[in-house]
């Protein structure tokens, strides 16, 4: 009898070391490259990625890192790129993670939470400014001008302009 337990035992402990442990991820974990992604390039390529300056950036990050660094291992800077430059390209997210080694999901959640910081009524009333109604005939006849200025022809009802981008009103 003493002898089958023996040999019962010896095969249980053989087979546990081929069986992966129960409740654990049996793929080993991979960690990330996390470093600042703005000192891998150059400041004319981070505007034009991210239509920015790298040190309105890090302004911007350090305005929203009491509120991006909750619950996430995810660095702030990482969270603003993500969120910038979907909004730069306007594209699927799996193309815009893949350029800060994002999945999907990651993704989604840094533009989700970004968008509602950016949008938050204290952020709006610090950076957003509209015209007053009185001022819109001046502000249009201005643009009108500089575009006959700049050899291109006069566009009429431009009240505004975000990065370049005409506001036609």
């Amino acid at each position: 009898m003493v002898a089958i337990l023996e040999i019962w035992a010896d095969d249980s402990e053989e087979n546990q070391e081929n069986v992966p442990p129960r409740g654990k991820h049996t793929k080993p974990r991979v960690v990330k490259d996390r470093t600042d992604p703005l000192t891998l390039i150059a400041p004319d390529q981070a505007k034009r990625k991210y239509k920015l300056w790298p040190e309105v950036l890090y302004k911007l990050c350090d305005e929203l890192a009491s509120f991006l660094e909750r619950k996430t291992a995810l660095p702030v800077i990482h969270q603003v790129l993500a969120a910038l430059r979907f909004y730069t390209y306007g594209t699927y997210l799996e193309v815009t993670g893949d350029t800060l080694n994002l999945s999907k999901s990651s993704e989604c959640i840094c533009v989700h939470k970004v968008s509602r910081l950016l949008s938050s009524p204290n952020m709006l009333a610090k950076y957003l400014m509209w015209p007053h109604l009185r001022d819109l005939p001046s502000i249009k006849e201005a643009f009108f001008r500089r575009g006959l200025t700049a050899r291109c022809s006069g566009i009429p009802n431009i009240t505004g302009c975000v990065n370049g981008e005409s506001i036609l009103c």
